[in-house]
């Protein structure tokens, strides 16, 4: 309820220097503390400790130095709890084994500052209820707090610990995320808010638990998808990279192809992949961001054809694939390889295979599969012209 009266208003632009990712509020991320080389990491760590203050600001804690001053448990007991803790840090595989290779000491340490930090974690509750509270306000300072309110979220997913997802997922916060995005009219996906509530989405997914409780709710891919009616170019590429994501996890292929045949008839266009091959031909002439959103389509549409059926499915990836063609794909790929592939292909022909750029990778993939594909097609029905639509049309009829 409280989504639906929020209105949009004039924003505040992005502080974008205030926070940096995988850094606490108290100045020491404890993840990249511990992955650092070994020098004086001891000496360094109790300096941290000496640091921190009371939630007064009056006096200095002690606690912390008087766990590590602890008797160290035996080494079981260290080897049960540290796994205990890699686990709620939702570490990487291979960054959890060097921190397995570390000597007992130094993982006790880990244990002991790991328990202090969690003990200080901020609670979703807190942030939820900030945000629930701008929406209620509908004043012009509201929506600026919401912006930053949704942004302090998105940093806490990402860098708190698996506890913090779990609570905010048990708290049903992916609901209430995907309930506020839906409730923004198309003023307000323009705006700040709505990209940093994507941010929140995209952050969940970064870590298993998150991606699960994502995948679960009936209506997240639709509502996600919805946001590509965004002008802006940040929101998009980070849309068109979750759903291009989404569609190499087992039966996220299938929810993809909803969520944009469901954007289809949201946004009143013709064709599912409209909005997707048009970011493809739009030029906003600054290079970067041309980029980057022109590679997250790019990967999707690749995703489209080849993965889910189309792993093992000649039929499929030919019917995929003739969607794309009738939006003029082939055309556009030739342009961008005129326009921002030049400096790479100048040095290899036109040999893209030897091309390391990532716009540059999906273009030849696109190609590579198209052109293996036509030859299957041929040795199975006979010979067809694949630029003429007629004889293209009548070939996937065939099969």
């Amino acid at each position: 309820p409280g989504a639906a009266r929020w209105s949009g208003s004039s924003r505040l632009k992005t502080d974008r220097g205030r926070r940096r990712s995988g850094v606490s509020s108290k100045g020491v991320s404890p993840l990249r503390f511990w992955l650092q080389p070994e020098g004086n990491k001891t000496s360094a760590m109790k300096k941290m400790f000496k640091n921190r203050k009371h939630e007064t600001g009056e006096r200095k804690s002690s606690m912390a130095l008087n766990v590590l001053d602890a008797p160290m448990p035996s080494l079981a007991d260290i080897k049960a709890q540290l796994e205990v803790v890699l686990d709620d840090l939702n570490l990487p595989e291979e960054k959890q084994e060097i921190i397995r290779q570390r000597p007992p000491e130094i993982q006790w340490q880990m244990i002991t500052s790991h328990y202090l930090t969690a003990g200080k974690t901020a609670n979703p509750t807190e942030y939820l209820r900030e945000i629930k509270q701008t929406l209620v306000d509908n004043t012009e300072e509201s929506t600026q707090a919401l912006q930053h309110a949704l942004e302090r979220l998105a940093v806490a997913l990402r860098t708190q610990t698996m506890r913090f997802v779990i609570q905010f997922i048990d708290m049903d916060g992916i609901t209430f995320l995907l309930d506020l995005l839906s409730a923004m009219n198309y003023e307000q996906k323009q705006a700040p808010e709505h990209r940093n509530a994507i941010r929140c989405i995209a952050a969940l997914m970064n870590n298993s638990n998150g991606l699960k409780a994502v995948l679960s709710h009936p209506n997240s891919m639709k509502v996600i998808a919805q946001s590509l009616v965004s002008e802006n170019l940040q929101t998009k590429t980070m849309v068109l990279q979750t759903l291009g994501a989404v569609c190499l996890i087992p039966d996220g292929h299938r929810k993809v192809l909803e969520a944009m045949a469901h954007f289809r008839d949201f946004a009143g266009e013709r064709t599912r992949f409209q909005t997707v091959v048009n970011e493809l031909a739009r030029m906003t002439r600054i290079h970067a961001i041309d980029i980057e959103v022109k590679t997250a389509a790019l990967a999707l549409i690749n995703a489209a054809i080849c993965w889910g059926p189309g792993r093992n499915n000649l039929t499929f990836r030919m019917h995929m694939r003739y969607e794309f063609t009738l939006l003029g794909i082939e055309g556009i790929l030739d342009r961008l390889k005129e326009t921002y592939l030049q400096f790479d292909t100048d040095a290899v022909g036109n040999d893209l295979s030897a091309v390391k750029s990532p716009l540059s990778n999906h273009v030849f993939i696109f190609e590579a599969v198209h052109l293996d594909d036509i030859d299957q097609m041929g040795a199975r029905y006979g010979e067809f012209d694949n630029n003429n639509a007629e004889d293209m049309f009548k070939c996937l009829n065939k099969s």
